[in-house]
């Protein structure tokens, strides 16, 4: 059975920023740094990961253009598209360190270089203005065994549809000059729990207080009570 560079998702929410383009990678100073060359007039900042830079050192021509596996990733300051290469589809070129490339035909290479541009998005919806014709995707990748988010800025609308923030969305997304344009689009699940129906508020039941003990209880002053002094007797009356 042939493979494919982008494979089909292995459940509905996973997370995932994946495409092809197809171009030539040009270095700067340093090899893993450097400009992807789309056309005489469009180039995409683009780095070259550790996983793959032997392979290309060793086995592509970087003087002629190559279908390349890529991230794509959106500078949160300027607010821009650069690619991150993770693969090259030359299953000719590297039938020594490629498995998928003994299980490619030719006619089967042709097809997959007509999708050069082609991306697939997948994550929570977080931001969208439909006036702005702008989406922001927050996707979850994990990086040394923690999980880790990023937010890739898309151009285009969603479907009529409710509730299009806070869900789980499966995109297609065309590559255009320096934007993705997304073309198609899928709700799969909502990613935040629903909030419960009102419920009314329990009843708080407060303990008696406790009597204050008899040497803190204020005792009642007496009533003094002013008693009449006798007068002397008279001494005659006794008489």
């Amino acid at each position: 059975m042939l493979q494919h560079p982008i494979p089909p998702p292995t459940h509905d929410t996973q997370y995932r920023a994946i495409g092809l383009v197809w171009g030539k990678y040009q270095p700067q100073d340093q090899f893993t740094r450097g400009e992807m060359i789309l056309s005489e007039t469009e180039n995409l900042e683009t780095v070259l990961l550790g996983r793959v830079m032997n392979v290309v050192k060793k086995h592509i021509d970087l003087e002629v253009p190559h279908l390349w596996v890529v991230y794509p990733r959106t500078r949160q300051k300027q607010d821009y598209l650069h690619l991150q290469i993770v693969g090259v589809w030359e299953p000719d070129t590297l039938k020594e360190s490629s498995q998928r490339a003994e299980q490619l035909e030719t006619e089967a290479v042709s097809e997959v270089k007509a999708e050069a541009g082609y991306f697939s998005i997948r994550g929570e919806v977080v931001f969208y203005s439909e006036s702005e014709q702008k989406i922001v995707v927050k996707i979850k990748r994990f990086s040394q065994g923690k999980a880790r988010f990023f937010k890739l800025r898309l151009v285009g609308v969603l479907p009529d549809e409710k509730d299009n923030l806070g869900w789980f969305w499966e995109l297609d997304a065309q590559l255009k000059g320096e934007e993705l344009v997304v073309t198609k689009g899928r709700k799969i699940t909502p990613m935040r729990e629903q909030r419960q129906p009102n419920r009314a508020p329990k009843k708080i039941i407060s303990s008696p207080q406790k009597k204050a003990t008899s040497s803190s209880e204020k005792k009642p002053k007496p009533i003094l009570r002013r008693t009449k002094k006798r007068s002397p007797s008279n001494p005659e009356e006794e008489n």
